[in-house]
Order: C-alpha cells, then structure tokens, then sequence
C-alpha cells in the first residue's frame, strides 16, 4: 500500500476513475468522446490554435480532459500542469521535455519511480514512430504499477498492469504534487483500489 501527495494528477485519477465507473464497460459513446477532443490545442508556426477535433485516438484526449477536470480550466500550463491540452502522446512527452517533468525509462530503469497520478507514455508501434499510447499512474508497486487508461482495452477507459521493464514505456510526465490541502488531504492507493480520505465529499464539474 502506497500514500501519496496530494496533487493534480491525484485528482486527476479520481476523475479517471469515476468517469469509468458510470460508462457501460467503461465505454463512453461518441458524443462524450468528442466533448474530449473540444479544448485541444497545438502549436504552429503562428502559434498556438484550436485543433476542432471531434473524434479519432482518444487516450491522450482523455488524460487531458482528466486534467482539465482536476485543474478547472482549459489552460491546463497555468494551473502548473506540465503540458498544455494535447490529442497526441508525443505533444504531452515534447511539452514535459521543455517543461522539465519528464523522467525518462532509462531513469525508471535505474530505480525513478513516478508518482501516483502521473502520466506514462508508450510507443504504440517501433520507438521511431511518432505515434504513442498514455495512461496514468494509478497504483506503484515494486515490480511495476496499475494505470487508468483513456481509449485502453475494448475502446474504453480501461485499468492495465503494467511492469517498469515493459518494452513500450517510454517513460512518465511528472505532475506536480503538494503536502496537503484543507483536512489534511491524504491519498492512500492499494490493491487497486482508490481509498480518499479527504473529509468532505468532491463534487467533480461535468462538461
């Protein structure tokens, strides 16, 4: 059993988590889909733009609409997220780079551990392409770790086990975290579980 920090990617996975838990299987319809894809940004020659997405890969679209959720704004970088409102895994890593949150596998490998709430980011295919999955960090165990996945098994918000030495990690985007908040907020996560002990019960904004 691991306590963690108090933080955005903890809220994070709360949202996760309670989002998979009202969907059929986890599943969300195609409307819901692209109310993900509605804040997503990317960055061009003149700057940054609206991408106007409404469907395609979503795991990236629905870490980010996680964060919105925790974060309360669109604006994901000036709530002290890592990354701004990404559709794509290799949009999340570049801005965790430039960001400084980025730990990478080789780091993982050498005995780095993420935190619970953090995002993983995968190669989806040979590590030369530009394509990626992500998750996020639900649970740390020593030989590995349980993540809540966007668009994971059967299209759906999925938990997965994961192992540190699995071959398609890339590796993590480091949320930020804090000591507490209010009652002394405190999250404690085992045996796959999400235990919250914060006091007072969280009504999460719907979109």
């Amino acid at each position: 059993m691991v306590a963690a920090q108090a933080g955005l990617g903890l809220d994070a996975v709360e949202w996760s988590l309670a989002e998979r838990a009202q969907l059929p299987a986890g599943k969300p319809p195609a409307a819901r889909i692209a109310e993900y894809f509605v804040p997503a940004v990317r960055d061009g020659p003149k700057g940054r733009f609206k991408l106007n997405m409404m469907e395609g890969n979503w795991c990236a679209a629905g870490a980010s609409f996680a964060a919105m959720q925790a974060a309360g704004t669109e604006d994901l970088e000036s709530a002290g997220i890592p990354h701004a409102y990404r559709v794509s895994g290799q949009e999340l890593e570049d801005d965790a780079v430039k960001a400084g949150a980025w730990l990478p596998v080789a780091a993982v490998l050498e005995g780095s551990r993420p935190n619970v709430g953090d995002l993983a980011i995968y190669n989806r295919g040979s590590a030369q392409d530009w394509t990626r999955h992500v998750g996020r960090v639900v649970e740390v165990r020593e030989d590995g770790y349980t993540s809540i996945d966007a668009n994971g098994a059967g299209a759906a918000w999925a938990l997965s086990e994961k192992l540190w030495t699995q071959a398609s990690l890339r590796g993590f985007i480091r949320y930020p975290v804090s000591a507490g908040v209010g009652l002394g907020k405190l999250v404690v996560y085992g045996a796959g579980a999400v235990l919250l002990a914060y006091g007072v019960s969280r009504l999460w904004r719907r979109r």
